[in-house]
């Protein structure tokens, strides 16, 4: 995987390839979205409800930020919470999306919530700040900025952040940055999606921890998760 110049074994490995003259160049090639051995996806989504995730082995606490891009397929919903991120046990639940009669969602982090109606389905990216008195912002393609609250109440949760958390099915996920904590500033996990070459699995590949993570049922075939569009070089 990769693109060469050269001739035979003299070829140099690029990581950047141009088109194009000057300022005008465009790039066809980048390397490095993941390692050789994985094809880079725009999305990751789940065809079944509340069976397969990702644990990220993340206890969220006061100065957890989490930043998502995703999207809700409005044709595949119902009237039940669709969970892109969420804990265990449902309890202190960090952030989830949910579709009611018609499309709506709704952002929890800790005990503030934020709730509000979308007509439409696009790719938003959420971006929920846990530092203390921080704001928390939802930006939908398009559009500008909404803040969407300020955390002002404290919390520790025991168990793990857990992406495609229960009801899930039509949530697609395009990528994940996990801050354990904001006093430091040092990003703990970061999610690209992605399908491993041998053996065709979809999942996210944690670029800090440097492991692809299929998800929990990724063995049983009928529960795999699935991919949008390949990203071409």
């Amino acid at each position: 995987m990769g693109i060469y110049v050269g001739v035979d074994g003299k070829a140099r490995k690029v990581k950047t390839a141009y088109v194009g003259v000057d300022e005008k160049a465009e790039v066809i090639y980048k390397s490095g979205i993941v390692p050789d051995g994985y094809i880079p996806v725009y999305y990751i989504y789940n065809n079944h409800n509340a069976i397969n995730s990702i644990d990220t082995e993340i206890k969220p606490n006061s100065f957890t930020r989490m930043i998502l891009q995703v999207k809700f397929d409005v044709e595949n919903g119902s009237n039940t919470y669709k969970t892109f991120a969420g804990v265990t046990n449902g309890d202190m639940t960090i952030a989830y999306w949910c579709q009611y009669g018609t499309v709506g969602f709704k952002i929890s982090c800790g005990q503030t919530n934020y709730e509000d109606n979308i007509t439409t389905s696009k790719t938003c990216t959420i971006d929920i700040n846990r530092t203390a008195n921080k704001d928390s912002y939802y930006k939908e393609d398009g559009h500008g900025e909404i803040k969407i609250f300020t955390n002002l109440n404290n919390f520790n949760n025991n168990n793990n952040i857990i992406l495609f958390a229960g009801d899930n099915k039509g949530v697609q996920l395009y990528s994940c940055a996990i801050y354990q904590s904001m006093l430091t500033g040092t990003l703990s996990k970061y999610y690209i999606p992605c399908m491993r070459i041998s053996d065709g699995k979809v999942g996210m590949w944690e670029d800090i921890g440097k492991t692809f993570e299929p998800g929990s049922a990724s063995d049983n075939p009928s529960y795999q998760f699935s991919n949008g569009p390949i990203i071409e070089p």
